[in-house]
């Protein structure tokens, strides 16, 4: 496929890669020349710009409606009470994560070691704060999370197909006791499927300079999903920086640090401090995995 794009920030690449971008062209180009940039080269662009690296929020992001879903499984924190850190979605809160797949591949945090059945919950969107079912499934935790305690669940291996356009909810609710509902953990983020296509990324790449690419596009889901393909330690330094870029979009919305990353972002989010904490101990706990597994 053909994956060659005119050198427009609205086409196939962010506002914020085009500058980065823009020094590198030959002062000998004419300004009525067409400049063309392939997804090889975007790619290429962002490795030789480590500060392009980071998670770039996509500039029509939109603020999550934090509304009704009709479960009361609030509770955080693992089954057993033993871990710092919490059952927690790996996706953006305070704005919407975009993707542009109609199957994406949904990424969480469990501190859990033990097995056990997660009930996997998608909703959509209908507006004044309600949400519908439109699938749910049932598995086991042990098929569906790495070494490191990162879960994932592709709806690519499902009959589910979301609509470009469409904003969702997805819910992972973790069965600590089949007996005690109460005792359940649930985590749960919204995700928009766009419209826009982005440019493909060549398997030639390495896992790093894939994941680099789709951050700087701004397709969270595909960064993460990427990320996940592998349970190796280079896949997770790849999930642990990721995580470290949206930790540090997730305090800028909050007002928590100094920096402006170009934001557009409503900042009304509820629950934001919590999140964050929750991104912080699951990022320590990633560090923590990965020193002490074989061969670190």
């Amino acid at each position: 496929m053909n994956t060659t794009q005119p050198h427009s920030c609205w086409k196939a690449i962010s506002q914020r890669l085009c500058f980065a971008i823009a020094p590198f062209t030959p002062s000998t180009i004419a300004a009525s020349t067409m400049v063309t940039i392939t997804a090889t080269s975007i790619a290429m662009t962002i490795m030789a710009l480590p500060s392009m690296a980071a998670y770039t929020p996509p500039v029509d992001a939109s603020a999550p409606d934090r509304g009704s879903t009709s479960t009361n499984i609030v509770r955080g924190g693992g089954c057993t009470g033993t871990s710092p850190a919490s059952l927690t979605a790996l996706a953006p809160q305070h704005h919407i994560g975009q993707t542009a797949s109609t199957q994406p591949t949904i990424v969480w945090f469990t501190p859990e070691t033990d097995s056990y059945t997660i009930e996997f919950r998608i909703l959509e969107k209908l507006g004044n704060q309600q949400f519908s079912p439109v699938y749910s499934t049932e598995f086991d935790s042990a098929n569906h999370t790495n070494s490191i305690g990162i879960g994932h669940f592709d709806l690519s291996t499902t009959d589910i197909t979301l609509t470009p356009g469409k904003s969702y909810r997805w819910q992972v609710v973790v069965v600590c006791n089949p007996l005690f509902p109460s005792e359940s953990l649930m985590t749960d983020a919204d995700l928009d499927v766009m419209e826009r296509s982005i440019a493909s990324i060549p398997d030639t790449l390495t896992l790093d300079e894939r994941v680099k690419a789709y951050a700087a596009e701004g397709v969270w889901y595909e960064a993460m999903a990427e990320a996940v393909t592998l349970d190796s330690e280079a896949a997770w330094q790849a999930q642990t920086s990721l995580l470290e870029d949206l930790l540090m979009v997730e305090q800028d919305k909050a007002g928590d640090r100094d920096v402006d990353l170009n934001s557009v972002i409503p900042s009304e989010s509820t629950n934001s401090s919590p999140y964050i904490e929750q991104l912080q101990d699951v990022i320590e706990a990633l560090s923590l995995a990965m020193s002490s597994s074989p061969g670190s």
